[in-house]
């Protein structure tokens, strides 16, 4: 099971960066938008959310305060650690 969630909805971005953390020895899944990180989190708990900013269906702001909303303070500071990733 992987511990970290890649929100990235550039393929090439999200084959360099999967790679990168594999060969940092991360395991890694990767989804396209805000919306299908929400499912992924549905499905499993993940140590860290390496999110884009920008993404089509839900941008990464908008995810990130639906995870806070969903997710009580004490439960995201113990569990998950959420960073926004852009790049240019």
């Amino acid at each position: 099971m992987n511990e970290i969630l890649l929100a990235e909805d550039d393929p090439a971005i999200q084959k360099v960066a999967l790679a990168m953390l594999q060969r940092l020895g991360y395991g890694a899944d990767a989804v396209n938008n805000g919306l299908e990180v929400l499912k992924a989190l549905k499905r499993q708990r993940y140590a860290l959310v390496l999110m884009d900013i920008v993404m089509p269906a839900m941008d990464g702001i908008a995810a990130t305060r639906e995870i806070r909303r969903r997710f009580p303070a004490s439960e995201r500071a113990q569990d998950r650690s959420l960073h926004s990733v852009r790049s240019y």
